[in-house]
C-alpha cells in the first residue's frame, strides 16, 4: 500500500539502525525523498534553516544539511536497487558495497539540523595534506591537496620534470 502523504522519518532511538547513502540528482533531494516515501522507504532528508537576500529582504528557507544524499533506513540484510527511482542516481558505494550511515551519525546529523546557526558543509583535506585516491581509475594515486578559491584539487607529479596534474578532488573520491 503506498502512501498518500507519507511523514518523513527521523532517526530516533525506537527503530536503531543504518541508513543507506542514497545519491540524489542535482538539486533533487526533496523530490527523492517523496518519491521514497510513496513507495515506502523510511526516508530522511536532513534539512537546515538557511537565509538569502531577496529584493532587499532577508528570507529564510530549508536546504539540505549535505546536498546531493538521502538517507534509508537500512531495516533488512537485502539492499533494495533506488537507481530506478525518479530522482536518485542510486546508492553510495564503497569498496563495492553500500556506503551506510551508523544510527549514532545520524542522531547527530540530526541534532546539528536543529542549530540556530546552520553548520556549513567543509572537506577534512588541509592544503598540504597528502593524500591517495581510493577508488576508480585513479585508485592509488598520491598526490598532494591544493586549493584554488573553494574547491580542493589533488596535484600528483606527472612523472616529467616540472609537470603537475590538477585532479578536482570533488569529482574524484580521495581518501
Amino acid at each position: 500500500m503506498k502512501r498518500s502523504h507519507a511523514l518523513p522519518v527521523i532517526p530516533d532511538d525506537l527503530q536503531p539502525a543504518s541508513w543507506l547513502i542514497v545519491r540524489a540528482r542535482a538539486k533533487k533531494e526533496l523530490f527523492l525523498q517523496n518519491q521514497l516515501l510513496q513507495r515506502d522507504f523510511d526516508a530522511w532528508l536532513p534539512e537546515v534553516k538557511r537565509f538569502r537576500i531577496r529584493a532587499g529582504h532577508k528570507e529564510q528557507f530549508m536546504a539540505a544539511l549535505i546536498p546531493g544524499y538521502v538517507f534509508v533506513r537500512h531495516l533488512c540484510d537485502q539492499c533494495p536497487d533506488l537507481s530506478f527511482i525518479p530522482g536518485s542516481t542510486g546508492l553510495l558505494m564503497h569498496d563495492g558495497s553500500p556506503a551506510l550511515l551508523r544510527h549514532d551519525d545520524a542522531l547527530r546529523l540530526h541534532r546539528l539540523c536543529a542549530l540556530k546557526a546552520a553548520p556549513e558543509l567543509a572537506s577534512h583535506y588541509c592544503t598540504g595534506q597528502q593524500v591517495t585516491i581510493s577508488s576508480g581509475p585513479l585508485k592509488g594515486i598520491t598526490g598532494i591537496v591544493s586549493r584554488t578559491g573553494s574547491k580542493h584539487f589533488l596535484m600528483v607529479e606527472s612523472g616529467i620534470n616540472g609537470i603537475m596534474l590538477k585532479i578536482d578532488m570533488t569529482k574524484n573520491v580521495v581518501e
